[in-house]
């Protein structure tokens, strides 16, 4: 008897660990500003998380293309949106524009 109730544990284990979960959304932040990735990699979010009159932006990139800036200037709490495409996100970080050199997150790679 005890040797069923093994098996069977083992069994729910290995089909907890097969079991597909759903993909969380990457993000990077920094003090004031959050970036996240959505649609799988098809566009990013750049969210102003702070009341301190600071702009926000992400340098970003798409798989085919030159490098940009995603630049959010609207104030805490308000966010801007890259759009989505087929042409995924390849990386992107998460800045603050304050004082002296801006404060900026590691960056975050597909």
């Amino acid at each position: 008897m005890k040797k069923s109730y093994v098996a069977v544990g083992a069994a729910l284990a290995a089909f907890a660990f097969a079991a597909p979960t759903a993909a969380m959304a990457v993000s990077t932040n920094t003090y004031g500003s959050r970036t996240n990735e959505y649609d799988n990699w098809g566009g990013i979010t750049v969210s102003d998380i702070s009341a301190d009159n600071n702009d926000v932006y992400a340098d970003w990139k798409r798989d085919v293309g030159t490098p940009q800036v995603l630049r959010n200037s609207r104030g805490n709490g308000t966010s801007e949106d890259s759009g989505t495409s087929s042409n995924k996100v390849a990386r992107f970080n998460s800045c603050t524009d304050d004082a002296g050199p801006n404060t900026c997150s590691g960056t975050v790679y597909r």
